[in-house]
């Protein structure tokens, strides 16, 4: 819901949001894995995203 309510509903969107912790959020169409586990992959809420 975070993605959708910054309006990141398409690839080439991002956003950045800093408090406590800090994110940068954007789409992307293919799933990328991390074995580092730096960053973390979250499905999207809506399916074609």
């Amino acid at each position: 819901m975070q993605a959708i309510g910054n309006g990141i509903i398409s690839e080439g969107i991002f956003s950045s949001n800093i408090g406590t912790g800090g994110q940068i959020a954007t789409t992307i169409t293919k799933f990328v894995f991390d074995p580092k586990l730096r960053t973390s992959t979250f499905a999207h809420v809506l399916p074609e995203c």
